[in-house]
């Protein structure tokens, strides 16, 4: 959409997919969680090779193999595993995580809202929150329903190192690919 190259990047924007290949930071031996140092390993030369100033773990999910409602499991992955990678190659990390079901009534998602174990919350130093634009702002906006949900918000719900500060506005452009798909 905005007409961006690979050139353009300069190599300066690395993705790697882990569908048919999974790193997995932390499994679970003997019922108990532990930091697999080889993937651990992978990443850091990765990112200590490819000078990366920010990784990005997207969806958190798919990136270990403990239980993900467990406060004590959780916990590992985030401040053992991906805390101390971030740690080691004097990087930052960012861990994409998902909500969990709304409760009846609910409009807005918190980071309280965050799916499984509480500890992925506390483990972080900012937590941001994203939620579609309301029925009562598009309205008052003339937005039709279609056009709002193109319209998010980004909020800090969590920010250990410094104030909350103001919400941002995205607006999704949508475009069509080669093959017809819509994204």
């Amino acid at each position: 959409h905005y007409g961006v190259t690979a050139h353009d990047l300069a190599g300066g924007l690395f993705v790697q997919s882990v569908r048919d290949n999974p790193l997995r930071i932390a499994v679970l031996d003997r019922g108990a969680p532990v930091i697999d140092a080889a993937v651990a390993a992978y990443m850091e030369g990765f990112i200590q090779r490819q000078r990366i100033d920010v990784f990005m773990v997207d969806p958190l999910v798919g990136f270990h193999a403990v239980a993900e409602n467990d406060n004590g499991h959780m916990d590992v992955v985030i401040k053992e595993g991906f805390g101390a990678i971030a740690n080691r190659t004097n990087s930052a990390g960012e861990v994409y995580h998902h909500p969990g079901k709304p409760k009846p009534g609910q409009t807005e998602t918190t980071v309280e809202d965050a799916r499984g174990a509480s500890a992925v919350i506390w483990a972080v130093r900012s937590a941001r929150v994203f939620n579609f634009m309301s029925h009562e702002e598009a309205r008052k906006l003339g937005l039709s329903e279609d056009e709002r949900r193109l319209h998010i918000r980004a909020s800090n719900g969590k920010a250990n190192m410094g104030p909350l500060g103001r919400a941002k506005w995205m607006r999704l452009i949508v475009v069509t690919l080669a093959n017809g798909d819509q994204v």
